[in-house]
């Protein structure tokens, strides 16, 4: 069923009055708005952001930051999340600055910004030390523990038996605890051939 003539023109007098600020002062009070809307939203990604670079700056930081099980990976998501927010905020300021509002209207907006800014920076320093924090007791447990199938593969080595972590409670790959072995043994090696040559040139000196 079409709308009727008085309808159409009901809906076109709407679009008009619908088509956005058009003083410097209408932009300026809609500025703020988005500035409000912006700060406030739950909602991490906003209208008019872009969802890939959100995507690529969450990849980029779980990249740096290799977390592992579930509480290291939701620190990390409130890291990248508290972080976008930040940039967030300096792109409104920006936006603030460029704009044709009153001084005493922006000085006031920039204000809100640098309390809502200075908040998001302790809540990604607290957050960042919790995190570097837990990732480094996950790291010191694991090197305990590579140390520990290291030594039980190398004695099922010595007594020609079958060597799979899991039998002895380890996590880690067969793999994984043969690479560690031949990386110690490497630098074993290594530091042997540097004491040699170091024995050579006091010989060569007359030392012996």
């Amino acid at each position: 069923m079409s709308a009727s003539p008085a309808r159409l023109d009901a809906n076109r007098a709407n679009a008009e009055k619908s088509t956005g600020p058009r003083t410097a002062e209408g932009k300026q009070r809609s500025a703020l708005n988005a500035l409000r809307h912006g700060l406030t939203s739950k909602t991490v990604i906003l209208p008019g952001e872009d969802l890939e670079t959100y995507q690529k700056f969450r990849d980029n930081f779980f990249a740096d930051l290799n977390p592992k099980g579930e509480l290291e990976q939701q620190l990390a998501f409130t890291l990248v999340n508290t972080q976008w927010r930040a940039n967030r905020c300096r792109a409104f300021e920006q936006s603030l600055l460029a704009g044709d509002g009153s001084p005493r209207d922006q000085v006031e907006s920039l204000s809100k910004l640098s309390l809502y800014e200075s908040r998001l920076t302790r809540i990604f320093q607290t957050t960042l030390k919790q995190f570097l924090s837990l990732q480094a007791e996950r790291l010191e447990r694991e090197e305990f523990d590579m140390k520990n199938a290291v030594q039980v593969l190398r004695n099922c080595q010595l007594k020609q038996i079958p060597f799979q972590p899991s039998e002895y409670g380890f996590v880690f790959s067969v793999d994984q605890v043969q690479a560690r072995l031949h990386r110690h043994i490497r630098i074993h090696e290594a530091h042997q051939a540097d004491m040699i040559n170091f024995n050579r040139r006091l010989c060569t000196r007359g030392s012996c």
